[in-house]
C-alpha cells in the first residue's frame, strides 16, 4: 500500500493550526473539494451540511465571525441561508 493511502483514514485534529482557507459555495449535488476542520460565515444564517459519515444536519441562526468546528463534506444550497462561507482546513 502506498504511504499516502495509509493516511487517508486519519483525520486532522480540530486543535491543530489552520493551514488552509477556502471559499464554500453551497450545492445540493457536489461534495466539497476538501473536508473542513471548521467553518466561518460572513453573514449570519442557517447552515445545512452533510458530514463525512453521510449524516446531515441543519444548524439554525449561526453567528458571523465565529469559528465553528464543523467537519463538512457537503454544504447544501437548500436550507443554507448563511453567506460568505469559508472552510478552514
Amino acid at each position: 500500500m502506498p504511504v499516502a493511502d495509509m493516511f487517508n483514514a486519519y483525520q486532522p485534529r480540530l486543535s491543530k493550526a489552520v493551514q488552509d482557507r477556502f471559499e464554500i459555495t453551497p450545492s445540493n449535488g457536489s461534495d466539497l473539494a476538501q473536508l473542513s476542520c471548521a467553518i466561518m460565515f460572513a453573514e449570519a444564517g442557517s447552515f445545512a451540511e452533510q458530514l463525512k459519515n453521510s449524516d446531515t444536519i441543519t444548524l439554525p441562526e449561526l453567528t458571523l465571525d465565529v469559528v465553528y468546528p464543523l467537519r463538512a463534506a457537503r454544504v447544501f444550497a437548500t436550507a443554507t441561508t448563511a453567506t460568505g462561507i469559508k472552510g478552514l482546513a
